[in-house]
């Protein structure tokens, strides 16, 4: 607000604002978002703060403003303003946390979480329970974000759970087979995939129909040397915020006129009126006789004496 309150006395047009938001205002909240899950209550003042700067150039006014916040939180290419959901962004910056948890980051951080919190449990396994402290249920709950994610380069077997890694062509064991073939096959809840393969081939344990068939699909799944390895979305990818971001934000349809507002060198000013035109969101006659501030939709320039097509 502090800062917020600094820009008040310079004369910002919207797209002055914009730009402000952009590169200035959304930054500051970039390293909680990353360390922490936000209360929802929190997020909504966040943006009641961003949204109320843009469309009034102050910190927090409770008005509605021209367009609707979900269709400004959307791509450039989609129609919006290219301004990320705070939720979303969250969630994406805060995955990081369950990357090195799973790849085993060498942190004082991971190492606290398998000694005292996992203590002998895979990471997707492990329940969450009413001991969990607000912040490590928080952990838990976005691991099925980050799972869908995850590709798994099976090599050596020995650092992947065979039960609970979604290592099988993008998923667990252990949710194709459920519980009950566990205590059948006779492995033990903590085995790796490494108790599968012997001398770089893959041995499959016979004993059960289910195994059987488990066994005929990784046929496909060529067996590499050295350590395994977790690549993000796509195998030789890392995390990064803007990976995570692409992975889980929603995606809407790209508007037809995005490149004739945002263009090189555009001037952000006139793409913001423009860009307001496209969303039909100007004050025009037609929509302040509907509000009840004028009687008639006539003006000086005879765009009341035309019929309208209703969106305006």
């Amino acid at each position: 607000m502090k800062r917020l309150t600094s820009w008040l006395c310079n004369s910002l047009s919207f797209g002055g604002r914009l730009q402000l938001i952009s590169s200035t205002l959304f930054s500051l909240q970039v390293f909680w978002c990353s360390t922490f899950i936000f209360p929802v209550a929190v997020i909504k003042q966040c943006e009641g703060i961003i949204r109320s700067f843009l469309w009034f150039g102050l910190g927090d006014v409770r008005k509605a403003g021209k367009v609707a916040w979900n269709k400004i939180c959307r791509l450039k290419a989609e129609g919006g303003l290219g301004i990320k959901n705070l939720r979303t962004w969250n969630k994406a910056a805060n995955l990081e946390h369950r990357w090195d948890i799973v790849q085993r980051k060498n942190s004082v951080w991971v190492s606290w979480c398998y000694q005292v919190l996992l203590k002998g449990i895979n990471f997707l396994a492990v329940q969450v329970t009413s001991q969990c402290s607000w912040q490590w249920r928080k952990v838990l709950q976005l691991r099925e974000v980050l799972a869908r994610s995850l590709v798994f380069e099976v090599r050596d077997g020995l650092n992947l759970s065979f039960w609970f890694d979604p290592w099988l062509h993008g998923r667990s064991v252990m949710s194709r087979l459920g519980f009950r073939v566990r205590y059948h096959s006779g492995l033990p809840w903590n085995a790796t995939v490494a108790v599968v393969i012997s001398n770089g081939a893959w041995d499959w344990p016979m004993n059960t129909t289910e195994l059987q068939e488990i066994s005929g699909l990784v046929q496909s799944i060529k067996l590499g040397q050295g350590s395994d390895i977790i690549h993000w979305a796509s195998k030789g990818q890392s995390y990064s915020c803007k990976a995570a971001w692409n992975a889980i934000h929603c995606s809407h349809p790209k508007v037809s006129w995005a490149n004739m507002v945002w263009f090189p060198n555009c001037i952000p000013k006139h793409s913001f009126y423009i860009w307001l035109s496209c969303h039909y969101a100007h004050r025009t006659m037609d929509k302040l006789q509907r509000f009840g501030v004028v009687g008639s939709n006539w003006c000086i320039f005879g765009c009341g004496m035309m019929k309208h097509d209703g969106r305006a």
